[in-house]
């Protein structure tokens, strides 16, 4: 019995050291590779592996997803790439019409109240080179930088803006002005397009001989910068001279009613080149002598 046992534990013994040997041999001859090579664990994709372990685990790259297409960089247009691409209003040229809009009465200066709280020196009228101490007193309220006493350009200017304008000056001074209602082509309506006069050039035209139309428009750019195709006489200067041919508010009653163009206001175009065309053939052109530099020389 004794002799049995131990011949098993030999046997034993034998066949662990022939497996053993045979283990070791095996392992020599195999290539390092092999050996090497990690075992490849199937992890769903998303989840987390957790803490590194032992085995080099190797997850499967989904098929859509490319390494350097999620590593590229988003271009981002500028401002200016993107308007060029997708241009906007901005961008765009702003639409612009050759032709003038039509006169209507809006065409004719609003009224333009003074200031209610003006000085009497300021709510004085002055004649043009006025002197005396009440043009000092004006001047001081003025403050102006010179202070001499005398209703120069300066002074004048100076007042009148301080009146609200030439147009408040005018119609202040002159309230028969700007009370007439701006003459339609036929019985109309403000509002439905037919208040269209013919234009500055159009009418010199008719009221002027052909030998002196290059005059006269001449004369009505260096008077007020009217230009042929202008609808409309609406400026005022400093002088209070009104329109295209610039006509001296003082006077227009007076001239007006001669020429035959009685309750015209001179903000009206028609009856503007008519006076003037009257003026012009009954007196001459001196009366646009101030300006007589700048139309000899065109």
């Amino acid at each position: 019995m004794t002799v049995n046992l131990r011949l098993r534990v030999l046997a034993g013994l034998l066949l662990s050291a022939i497996w053993i040997t045979v283990n070791i041999a095996f392992a020599d001859a195999a290539p390092p590779s092999v050996l090497a090579q990690p075992v490849v664990v199937a992890t769903p994709v998303g989840l987390s592996s957790g803490p590194p372990s032992t085995l080099a685990i190797q997850r499967p790259t989904p098929v859509h997803a490319s390494p350097a297409a999620t590593t590229r960089p988003i271009a981002i247009p500028t401002p200016m790439e993107a308007s060029a691409e997708h241009p906007t209003n901005i961008d765009r040229p702003v639409p612009t019409t050759t032709s003038p809009p039509p006169i209507t009465r809006a065409s004719v200066p609003p009224r333009i109240d003074p200031p209610v709280n003006s000085s009497i020196a300021v709510e004085r009228q002055y004649g043009y080179y006025d002197k005396g101490p009440h043009v000092v007193t004006l001047q001081m309220e003025l403050g102006m930088r010179s202070v001499d006493g005398v209703y120069g350009p300066n002074t004048r200017k100076a007042h009148i803006n301080a009146l609200g304008g030439p147009t408040a000056v005018l119609y202040r001074n002159y309230p028969e002005i700007g009370r007439t209602p701006t003459p339609c082509s036929h019985g109309c309506i403000p509002g439905d397009e037919h208040y269209e006069l013919p234009t500055l050039g159009a009418l010199i035209n008719e009221y002027f001989l052909p030998e002196d139309r290059a005059l006269a428009r001449k004369i009505a750019f260096c008077e007020s910068s009217g230009q042929t195709h202008d609808i409309g006489s609406a400026e005022v200067s400093d002088a209070l001279a009104v329109g295209w041919f610039q006509h001296l508010a003082k006077y227009w009653q007076e001239r007006s009613e001669k020429a035959g163009w009685k309750d015209y206001d001179p903000f009206n175009g028609r009856a503007n080149v008519a006076v003037a065309a009257w003026l012009y053939y009954s007196s001459g052109v001196h009366h646009w002598n101030p300006s007589r530099t700048c139309w000899e020389a065109l």
